[in-house]
C-alpha cells in the first residue's frame, strides 16, 4: 500500500503524520493536494490548488532531510508504479 501525505503535512501542530512520514519507505510515499481544501502552509486559508505540492514536498524534504528534487522524483515514481503508467 502506499500512504499519501497533503497540506496537512506542513501544519505546525502536526505530529502523527510526521511520525508516519519517517516510517515508511521512501517507495510508498504519495504526495497531493486535497483540493479545494487544506491549502499547506503558507497558502493555508486559500482554495488549495495542484501547484501548492511544492508546499508539502519541501516540507517533506525537510522532515526526510533529502534533497527536494529527490522527493520529488520518488513521489513521480511512486505514482506512475500505483497508477500503472
Amino acid at each position: 500500500f502506499y500512504i499519501s501525505f497533503g497540506g496537512v503535512l506542513t501544519f505546525k501542530k502536526t505530529k502523527k503524520q510526521i511520525e508516519v512520514l519517517k516510517s515508511i519507505p521512501k517507495n510508498r510515499i504519495l504526495t497531493e493536494t486535497d483540493c479545494p481544501y487544506m491549502a499547506p502552509e503558507p497558502k493555508r486559508g486559500f482554495v488549495n490548488e495542484p501547484a501548492f505540492i511544492r508546499y508539502v514536498i519541501e516540507k517533506m524534504s525537510d522532515i526526510l532531510g533529502m534533497e527536494y528534487d529527490d522527493i520529488e522524483s520518488q513521489t513521480l515514481k511512486n505514482a506512475m508504479e500505483f497508477l500503472g503508467i
